[in-house]
């Protein structure tokens, strides 16, 4: 509001320093969440079973929300934002992609991550960071609402209705890690995976794979049923079975957490995940 209702000029800079003002983390003016709202708009669904905010879905704002005659418009501010924000993001996943370059000799890949008197330290951040996502923010906060129900701000994308594409390619990336293994747009590549540090035919390595993968699964987003209808109190007895498969897979996502732990005290480094 202070962008698009308000008179706050709309720039990279004044985007950062929205973000997250006054310690609010409801506060978001950069990152995919406001691009997210300010293409789909405010979510709107929810009610009890069959009212009309149950039935409506997320994301309907008009494309003439953004039409840019007169540049004090709200229309005009949101084209404004819009442009401002995905340029900051493309310039962030840039900057991001430029620190693994290989063939760029400063940075971090090159500097840090592959020099050997650091592998320690990388090691321990690596499955530390796998631990603390697995256990507290993707199977805790991000999957908060399988527990506290009805609340649209409890679904990840709830502007768009994404957040099963959300959890899958949560899942999919931790697989990545651990096996190597990645598949985009552009091919395939493999190498090293973090599980290359016991074997494949390892108990623990076989259960990492697999709880990455019962996550994945849970939320294949070729599926038809909707994230903020199972989450909603006034779910029916098809969305309630689908909640409670939700619910299991949620328990083997946190539980992901204690895997890496073990996976870190393997290999004799003190794991802590954090809160």
């Amino acid at each position: 509001s202070d962008f698009i209702s308000g008179s706050q000029a709309i720039t990279t800079a004044n985007l950062l320093a929205r973000n997250g003002f006054g310690g609010d983390e409801s506060r978001v003016t950069i990152g995919w969440h406001a691009i997210e709202f300010i293409l789909w708009g405010e979510d709107n669904t929810g009610g009890s079973a069959n009212s009309d905010e149950y039935n409506t879905i997320a994301g309907q704002r008009s494309s003439s929300d953004f039409t840019t005659a007169g540049t004090g418009s709200q229309n005009a501010k949101r084209s404004k934002f819009l442009q401002v924000a995905t340029e900051r993001l493309v310039n962030d996943l840039t900057l991001l992609t430029a620190q693994w370059d290989p063939s760029v000799s400063n940075n971090y890949r090159n500097n840090t991550f592959l020099v050997a008197s650091n592998q320690d330290t990388v090691l321990k951040s690596i499955i530390t960071g796998l631990a603390t996502f697995s256990q507290t923010e993707w199977g805790g906060e991000r999957m908060k609402g399988l527990t506290s129900g009805s609340q649209n701000e409890d679904e990840h994308s709830c502007f768009s209705d994404l957040t099963k594409d959300d959890f899958y390619y949560d899942a999919q990336g931790v697989l990545n890690v651990i096996t190597g293994k990645f598949t985009g747009r552009s091919g395939t590549a493999s190498g090293p995976g973090i599980g290359n540090l016991i074997s494949s035919l390892d108990s623990l390595y076989v259960s990492l794979v697999s709880g990455a993968t019962v996550g994945r699964d849970a939320y294949d987003p070729t599926q038809s049923w909707r994230y903020d209808r199972v989450i909603n109190f006034s779910r029916d007895s098809t969305e309630d079975a689908v909640h409670s498969s939700l619910s299991s897979a949620r328990e083997t996502i946190v539980g992901l957490g204690s895997l890496f732990t073990q996976l870190g005290n393997r290999m004799g480094y003190s794991i802590t995940v954090n809160p």
